[in-house]
């Protein structure tokens, strides 16, 4: 029998994590490619004062990427921070 570790998620680790996550992207932490054709084609990154987080998933259909890539060859990977005076 093998014993599983469940983590209970409440309101406050789910604010916690989204707040994480927005921080990661307006400090210019996070990055992500997509690579059409794999099935788990999304590829991002997001790093913390604390750590790091990365994954994949699935990905629009090839279609939709391939329409896409023009523009999306001239992006990097990482997204830029974002100006305090928006």
């Amino acid at each position: 029998m093998r014993m599983r570790c469940v983590r209970r998620e409440t309101w406050e680790s789910q604010a916690k994590e989204l707040e994480r996550c927005v921080f990661a992207v307006v400090g210019g932490t996070y990055r992500e490619r997509i690579r059409p054709g794999e099935p788990l084609g999304l590829e991002y990154a997001l790093t913390f004062p604390d750590g790091a987080a990365s994954g994949r998933s699935a990905t629009d259909p090839v279609e939709r990427l391939r329409a896409a890539e023009p523009f999306l060859r001239r992006l990097d990977e990482t997204w830029q921070s974002w100006s305090l005076n928006s």
